[in-house]
């Protein structure tokens, strides 16, 4: 056996097999990287993918659309976040958060890209029904994101229309937005000062005008704010 040695837990020891050692050697050394899904956290342990088993059953659905839109995200951007599970009297790790992650990352699996040993932090719960609990308790959403909130979010940490790409925001209406790159910055084109931000505010008689409006601002530059 492999073992991955964990700082932030003293005396903590992941057993991985011999399999995964050898599989991330010939990725480093063989140049594989570019099919490879990195891991872009730090976590309580590190476990096979084999190993972490569905809990939640069919409680959430996802569309094909939706599915690819998350594959790509994870290609894009590794797995920034860790799995949530919970461990049974018997020692066999459930999903309480992740679980469209990995059945993602088994697609990608099959398309030939390495998945690593996966970052996971333990969910402490002394019963099934107690387990079940937290799975809903992890779903629950009670701040929202609202057009406002998020533009004012992108304009401070200086992120653009195509950061949304593949990112599933319930509240938004993402059709409002040009997700063709329309307002890409060029390196001829200076970003203005933050202390120097001006504001205008356009009323609109319509929907239709909305997006008409919002689509010739962005075209030109503009970063643009919907209300």
């Amino acid at each position: 056996m492999g073992r991955v040695d964990l700082g932030q837990r003293p005396g903590l020891t992941v057993y991985v097999s011999r399999w995964y050692c050898l599989a991330v050697g010939l990725i480093r050394f063989g140049g594989l990287m570019d099919k490879a899904i990195s891991i872009k956290c730090k976590a309580a342990a590190y476990v096979p993918m084999a190993d972490l088993n569905k809990f939640q059953g069919d409680l959430k659905t996802i569309t094909t659309e939706k599915f690819n839109d998350l594959k790509q995200s994870v290609i894009k951007h590794g797995l920034p976040l860790s799995f949530s599970v919970w461990v049974d009297k018997k020692g066999k790790n459930w999903i309480i958060d992740g679980t469209h992650r990995r059945l993602v990352l088994q697609a990608l699996e099959s398309e030939g890209y390495f998945i690593p040993p996966l970052p996971v932090n333990f969910v402490e719960a002394d019963s099934k029904k107690e387990a079940a609990r937290i799975v809903l308790i992890s779903n629950s959403r009670y701040a929202k994101i609202n057009d406002a909130s998020l533009s004012d979010f992108m304009i401070e940490n200086e992120l653009n229309i195509d950061d949304l790409q593949h990112l599933d925001i319930p509240e938004l209406d993402m059709s409002a937005f040009d997700m063709t790159g329309g307002d890409e910055q060029t390196d001829d084109q200076e970003k203005p000062p933050s202390e120097s931000r001006h504001f205008v505010e356009i009323q609109c008689a319509d929907e239709t005008q909305k997006t008409e409006i919002y689509t010739e601002l962005v075209d030109r530059g503009f970063i643009v704010r919907i209300k």
